[in-house]
């Protein structure tokens, strides 16, 4: 029986050259509100809580950026997974029959004939 088959694409790669970039970024962040801040004459003792307060919530963020890509590569594993168990004409008619509800549309639509 004839089978479809997807091949498998890891952004594992991108996820590990974001998550550096993101540190390099926060890294930079912090050095130059430290920087900046000493120029014009602000307090370190405030200078250094604000410095970490921003730098953390984009360090956060881009966490939130890799976990949601990965739970995005993991769903479409899973899709994929579900597709190539499948003989290749049920698997064209897949989206037919899925429950996302851009499919749940009728195919015939007939007018409201309670309304007289």
């Amino acid at each position: 029986m004839l089978t479809w088959i997807l091949a498998s694409v890891s952004y594992e790669p991108t996820f590990a050259a974001l998550e550096k970039q993101a540190n390099i970024l926060c890294l930079g962040i912090l050095a130059a509100i430290l920087i900046l801040g000493n120029m014009f004459g602000a307090s370190m003792k405030g200078l250094i809580p604000l410095g970490m307060c921003v730098s953390s919530g984009v360090y956060l963020w881009a966490k939130e950026v890799i976990r949601s890509g990965r739970e995005v590569e993991w769903d479409s594993e899973k899709t994929r997974g579900e597709t190539v168990r499948l003989p290749l004409p049920i698997a064209l008619l897949m989206p037919l029959f899925t429950d996302h509800p851009a499919h749940r549309r009728p195919l015939i639509s007939c007018p409201n004939l309670s309304n007289g």
